[in-house]
């Protein structure tokens, strides 16, 4: 009975940590920002996802390298990224340029 109760008491939780996840992932900032993706829809990145970049890669003008992530989505047509791997590409860019920018995290 009581193996039951705490198993209960377990699932509950990932339950609610589960929910948590949905709604954090459940961003309903403006977007700020798109480029295209292999199927011909755009990956919107929103004011959420640029504050959170900002701090995460403070050498990094993140306005301006998404700029450019549209740019060059434009200009290669054969190498968009699929919706799935659009998030992974952009941290992949931003942690490239902060890279760059150096230890003293000045903007680039």
């Amino acid at each position: 009975m009581q193996l039951k109760r705490i198993a209960d008491v377990l699932e509950g939780e990932k339950a609610k940590r589960a929910k948590q996840a949905a709604l954090e992932l459940d961003d309903r900032t403006p977007e700020v920002e798109s480029f295209l993706l292999n199927d011909g829809t755009e990956f919107g990145v929103t004011a959420r996802m640029v504050s959170e970049f900002e701090s995460a890669y403070p050498g990094v003008d993140v306005d301006q390298t998404l700029k450019e992530i549209r740019a060059w989505s434009l200009a290669n047509k054969l190498q968009r990224k699929t919706r799935g791997g659009a998030l992974r590409f952009v941290n992949a860019w931003l942690a490239k340029e902060q890279n760059r920018a150096g230890l003293n995290g000045e903007r680039r």
